[in-house]
């Protein structure tokens, strides 16, 4: 009797493999997303131009004088959003918290949770658009719920709040 040859395990732990792992994990990831309940979006990262907002800033001291401003957000500088890419997101059910009142108890539910799927890494303050319903969503937290292969991001999870329709970020971001 004789025993094959002993595997080279090491062969699995290349950057290239791992690269087209990840690929592959995604590319199911996707199909399962478009199959069932995902949504396909746009996402946007927020760019800070540099320049001091027109609207709320002092012009000679560059003091912020309106704290509330609806061109800036209150930050001084003009923000602008860049395209990021395409991705789908798997929403997750959120679950209703129930508080009472004196006018009796009322059900609320939690903000958005999505994962996106084989997005780049995105940031607090960057934006989620529904492309079939244009709806846009701001994340205000990223989860630490991240999976990576290779240094490749497979998913990740962000927590996003629904913007009313008058929201700057409507007119910021190029459809």
């Amino acid at each position: 009797m004789t025993w094959p040859d002993p595997v080279d395990h090491d062969q699995f732990a290349t950057p290239n493999y791992l690269q087209a792992y990840a690929r592959k994990a995604r590319g199911d990831l996707y199909r399962v997303a478009r199959m069932y309940n995902g949504l396909e979006v746009k996402l946007f990262t927020i760019d800070e131009t540099g320049e001091r907002c027109p609207e709320c800033t002092d012009a000679f001291t560059g003091d912020i004088v309106i704290s509330n401003c609806p061109t800036c957000g209150g930050t001084g500088y003009t923000i602008s959003y860049q395209l990021a890419g395409t991705s789908y997101a798997v929403p997750q059910l959120a679950p209703k918290l129930k508080t009472s009142s004196e006018m009796g108890d009322i059900e609320v539910a939690q903000q958005n949770t999505f994962v996106l799927l084989g997005a780049s890494l995105l940031e607090d303050q960057d934006l989620v658009v529904t492309v079939d319903t244009r709806r846009v969503y701001k994340i205000v937290d990223m989860e630490p719920q991240l999976a990576a292969i290779g240094g490749e991001v497979i998913t990740q999870t962000v927590i996003c709040r629904a913007l009313s329709k008058g929201a700057p970020e409507y007119k910021v971001v190029t459809w």
